[in-house]
């Protein structure tokens, strides 16, 4: 990752949504110029950059002159932005799910049933397996997007 800083020109604002009629998801993009490098933020919220600001950015540089930033710093204007998505609700909802299947077994016990067969009843083997394996997946992207996102912001802080 590298860091860039300083007077922004050149700004421009645009959105992307995708989705269907069940779900859209809005992006808001800010393409701006600092110290002659062409950088494009990504964000949920709209991006606080306008030419005169001064601000720090933290990326990845493509070469040419372009930078894919993944936050930034407007010092100018005091926000602070990282476009590191979050990956809580895929967690929250493969716990659910998880959490789901084990109460169902432990309903079964309080029953006095056994939880095996209940369990085998509910839902088959390779199910159980998948919601495991789904669980730890979605701790071991929530891990990675939380680090990342912890570095990209402890380098905007300078």
């Amino acid at each position: 990752m590298e860091t860039l800083q300083g007077r922004v020109t050149h700004a421009r604002h645009t959105t992307d949504t995708t989705g269907n009629s069940a779900r859209t998801i809005t992006q808001h993009i800010a393409i701006f110029e600092i110290e002659g490098v062409r950088v494009t933020f990504r964000g949920a919220q709209p991006v606080a950059v306008e030419p005169g600001d001064e601000v720090r950015v933290v990326g990845t540089l493509r070469g040419q002159g372009a930078m894919d930033a993944l936050g930034y710093r407007n010092l100018t204007r005091g926000v602070v932005e990282d476009g590191i998505g979050r990956s809580g609700c895929a967690f929250g909802l493969m716990w659910l799910v998880f959490c789901g299947l084990a109460g169902a077994v432990i309903a079964a016990l309080a029953a006095g049933e056994s939880p095996v067969a209940t369990a085998r009843q509910i839902v088959p083997a390779w199910a159980w397996i998948a919601a495991a394996v789904l669980l730890v997946a979605a701790v071991v992207v929530d891990r990675n997007a939380a680090a990342r996102r912890t570095r990209v912001l402890a380098l905007l802080r300078g």
